[in-house]
């Protein structure tokens, strides 16, 4: 009987993958995409389109994943962690939603 839980429980160790190890699901992607586009997509880009919003906050533009994966720290700083952004929570951003672009943010902001 223990060889068979050691044996359980080592094949567990092994498929319990997580998105830190590049596992990530294309519905995973669609859902982080999403996330940022509500949320941060109309004020950090070239020209805002939030109104009364001229320029990207701080000069950061999230335009592309690159931009996104140059940024992802104070994206998770901001958005993630302090819930500074977006500003007053004007999008009402659900915790849910900051795991979500955490979890697409630590996955390399995949596009999809």
């Amino acid at each position: 009987m223990l060889w068979w839980a050691l044996l359980c429980a080592s094949l567990q160790a092994q498929t319990a993958r997580t998105v830190l190890e590049g596992v990530y699901t294309d519905a995973q992607a669609v859902r982080g995409q999403t996330a940022y586009q509500v949320n941060c997509s109309m004020c950090h880009r070239d020209e805002p389109l939030w109104p009364g919003v001229h320029a990207p906050p701080k000069g950061v533009v999230l335009d592309d994943p690159e931009n996104i994966r140059r940024h992802a720290r104070l994206i998770e700083i901001n958005a993630v962690r302090s819930h500074a952004m977006p500003p007053g929570n004007i999008t009402d951003m659900t915790p849910q939603e900051r795991q979500i672009l955490a979890a697409w943010i630590a996955a390399g902001a995949p596009a999809q």
